[in-house]
Parts: C-alpha cells; sequence; structure tokens
C-alpha cells in the first residue's frame, strides 16, 4: 500500500476506535475502550483484524494501538 493509503487507513481506524464503531458505522459498546482506558482482548482483535483485512500489517496495526492493550490482561 500507498504511503497516502496507510495514513488514510490510519485515520479511518483511529475514528472507529474513538467512535466505538464497528465496521458497519453502528454504535458498541462492546468496542469501547473500558473505564481504564483499554480495549477489550475482543475488541482490539476485531480492530487488527479490520486493519490486516485493509491489506495493512500487524506490525503497523501493535506500532499504531499498542498502548490500548491492558498490560495485566491476556488474549490480546
Amino acid at each position: 500500500r500507498t504511503a497516502t493509503a496507510a495514513k488514510a487507513a490510519l485515520s479511518d481506524m483511529s475514528s472507529l476506535i474513538n467512535g466505538s464503531l464497528d465496521a458497519s458505522g453502528n454504535k458498541s459498546s462492546a468496542l469501547q475502550a473500558g473505564g481504564d482506558g483499554y480495549l477489550s482482548p475482543e475488541a482490539y482483535r476485531y480492530y487488527r483484524s479490520l486493519w490486516i483485512a485493509q491489506g495493512l500489517s500487524t506490525k503497523d496495526f501493535e506500532d499504531q494501538f499498542s498502548y490500548l492493550k491492558n498490560p495485566y490482561q491476556e488474549g490480546y
């Protein structure tokens, strides 16, 4: 993917995560960060799968969004 496409994907993904929307644009409380500021493992894996489906790398997703993983919880 081009740098422009990757930048657009990052913006789209950030909007999804910050707006707690699923891929269809519907609100989903299950995809929201908790009061601790972290995503659940299920939500994190969901967003990562959307990222990868756009042809972007897992490494790039981790580089951009790993701060959303709770360091005290397994399953990411």
